[in-house]
């Protein structure tokens, strides 16, 4: 199975922060950053998103980055193709079809999903990480268990 590395997630989060898809989950934390990939994490550890976790809802139901996170997912690993993916998206994320075609236009074209649908065993190709990029990637796995 492929997964999304760093670089597709960031993708990911310019989306959201483009569409304001997240406009309910962003915090004085998410504003502060200066990187996208950190920027989207956090919208994981926001308390109305830890609220919801708690109540037991599952944030693929009500999260926009579970939500495209999920899609591209399953767009990479061939279980959605990019025919689809304009009405996915509009249904997924509710919204206009004009929005969904663009964000579906902006997925078709990126490099890395494009490499990750091409490349047999795709992962994360930088296998020496900073102090900093390993706190990233273990807030990555906290959050994939968000995605759960």
């Amino acid at each position: 199975m492929k997964t999304i590395n760093n670089d597709i997630l960031s993708f990911i989060g310019e989306i959201i922060f483009k569409y304001d898809l997240a406009k309910d989950f962003i915090d004085d934390k998410n504003q502060k950053d200066e990187d996208i990939l950190v920027k989207t994490i956090n919208l994981f550890f926001n308390e109305k998103v830890i609220e919801r976790k708690k109540r037991g809802e599952d944030p693929a139901d009500f999260h926009p980055l579970s939500k495209l996170t999920i899609i591209i997912d399953d767009l990479i690993n061939e279980r959605i193709f990019y025919a689809e993916l304009p009405f996915i998206i509009q249904e997924k994320l509710e919204l206009p079809l004009k929005d969904a075609c663009d964000i579906s236009l902006m997925i078709e074209n990126n490099k890395q999903i494009i490499e990750a649908i091409e490349t047999e065993n795709f992962q994360n190709e930088d296998s020496s990480e900073t102090i900093e990029q390993k706190s990233v990637l273990k807030n990555r796995s906290i959050a994939s268990e968000f995605l759960k």
